[in-house]
C-alpha cells in the first residue's frame, strides 16, 4: 500500500493498491483505488479542456490578428478618403470663391452694358432733335428760296445761300440717320449682351450653390469619416485587449497541459 501511495505521488495514476487482509485495510485500499481513479479520470478530463482551450484560443488569436489586420487597413482607407475629402472640399472653396468673383464681374459688366444702352437712348435723343432741327432748316432754306425767286435778280444771291443751306440740312438729315441706325444697332446688340450678362450671373450663381451644397456634404462626409476612424480605432483597441486576453488564456492552457503530462493515466 506504501509502494502504491508513492507512485500515485509520483504522478502514476495507474496504480492500484493491493491488500488482501479482509480487514479496514482492504477497505482503505478499495477507497484509495477509487480516489485514483477518480483522479485520473479529472486529469484526463483536464488534458482534454486544455487541449480544447489551447485549440479555441489559437483559432480566437488567429481571428482576433486577422481582424486587427483588417481594421488597420480600413483605419489607413479611411484616412487616406478623409485626406482626399479634405483636398476636395479645399478645392471646393476656391472654385466657390473663384465663381463668386466671376459672379461679381458679369454682373459689373451687365451694368456697364446697361449704362451704355441709356446713353446710347440719350444721344439717340439728341439726334432725334437735331434731325428736327434740321428739318426744320430745309423748310426754312426751302421757303427762303421760293421767296429769293420772286424778288428776281436780287434774290439770286440769297436763294444760292439758301440753296447751301438746304443741301447742308439734307446732308445733317443723312448723317443723323446713319447715327441713329449705329444707335440702333447698339441698343440691339446691348439688350442681347444685357440678356447673356444675366443668363450667365444666373448660370454662376447656380453653380455657386451647387458648390455650397457640396460644401456642405463634404463636410458632413468629412465628420461621419471621423466618427468611422474613432470607432475603428476603439474597435482595435478592444481586438488588442482580446489578443492579451486570449494569449492569457492559451498560456493557461498550455500550464495545464503540462501539468496534466506530468501523470501517467
Amino acid at each position: 500500500m506504501k509502494t502504491a501511495m508513492q507512485r500515485v505521488a509520483a504522478g502514476a495514476l495507474k496504480t492500484e493498491g493491493q491488500v488482501n487482509t479482509h480487514d479496514e485495510f482492504e477497505e482503505l485500499a478499495q477507497y484509495f483505488n477509487s480516489m485514483v481513479s477518480s483522479l485520473a479520470d479529472l486529469i484526463k478530463t483536464m488534458k482534454e479542456i486544455a487541449a480544447q482551450i489551447a485549440s479555441a484560443s489559437n483559432q480566437i488569436l488567429a481571428s482576433a490578428e486577422e481582424q486587427q489586420n483588417i481594421s488597420m487597413q480600413q483605419s489607413a482607407a479611411i484616412n487616406e478618403t478623409s485626406t482626399t475629402i479634405e483636398e476636395f472640399s479645399v478645392s471646393a472653396k476656391q472654385v466657390a470663391k473663384s465663381a463668386q468673383s466671376i459672379s461679381q464681374q458679369v454682373d459689373g459688366t451687365a451694368k456697364r452694358i446697361t449704362t451704355l444702352s441709356e446713353k446710347a437712348q440719350e444721344i439717340n435723343k439728341i439726334t432725334t432733335a437735331i434731325e428736327e432741327i434740321a428739318q426744320q432748316i430745309h423748310l426754312l432754306s426751302l421757303n427762303a428760296s421760293i421767296e429769293a425767286a420772286r424778288a428776281g435778280e436780287h434774290g439770286k444771291g440769297f436763294e444760292v445761300v439758301a440753296s447751301e443751306i438746304r443741301k447742308l440740312s439734307e446732308k445733317a438729315n443723312l448723317q443723323t440717320d446713319e447715327i441713329e441706325a449705329i444707335i440702333n444697332d447698339i441698343q440691339n446688340a446691348t439688350t442681347t449682351a444685357v440678356l447673356s450678362t444675366e443668363q450667365a450671373v444666373n448660370g454662376v450663381k447656380s453653380i455657386s450653390l451647387s458648390i455650397q451644397q457640396q460644401e456642405i456634404a463634404t463636410d458632413q462626409i468629412s465628420v461621419s469619416m471621423s466618427e468611422i476612424n474613432t470607432g475603428m480605432k476603439q474597435s482595435m483597441e478592444g481586438t488588442k485587449q482580446t489578443l492579451v486576453s486570449v494569449e492569457d488564456l492559451n498560456a493557461v492552457a498550455l500550464r495545464l497541459q503540462e501539468v496534466s503530462k506530468q501523470f501517467a493515466i
